[in-house]
């Protein structure tokens, strides 16, 4: 079975320089045999986080948007590669939307006592972070 390698890009600009290395990253995991899928946050609806508590209750996120197809791409991905681009020494608006509402799994692992995933199964993650002056 293939390992799955997911990318995701935070960038805002198309081809920014985030973005071109997590599809040369993406490039190198397809030549090596994964199955890969790529993600541009900007493509998607996703709203920040309402802090609603909903999470904390259910272990998941209330809102009905693009997040929760991508957070169960995430689940199924063996290597999540997360590429952002650094802007005032801070991930980028798009990225910190998908990092709080990852906040349902922090809820699922902490509040809840629940597995996010198999245990069993091993999970690598992976940051691109690109930022000049």
């Amino acid at each position: 079975m293939a390992v799955k390698v997911l990318g995701i890009s935070s960038s805002p600009r198309k081809n920014g320089n985030s973005d071109l290395l997590l599809r040369e990253a993406i490039r190198g995991a397809q030549e090596a045999g994964a199955e890969t899928e790529y993600f541009r946050v900007r493509e998607l609806s996703i709203s920040g986080c309402a802090s609603c508590g909903y999470c904390e209750k259910h272990g998941l996120c209330s809102q009905k948007d693009d997040f929760p197809p991508l957070m169960d791409k995430m689940l199924g991905a063996d290597l999540l590669i997360f590429a952002m681009p650094i802007y005032f020494m801070g991930v980028c608006a798009w990225g910190k939307i998908v990092i709080d509402r990852c906040q349902c799994l922090w809820s699922r692992k902490y509040k809840l006592k629940q597995n996010v995933r198999d245990p069993q199964r091993p999970w690598c993650g992976m940051t691109i972070a690109v930022g000049g002056r």
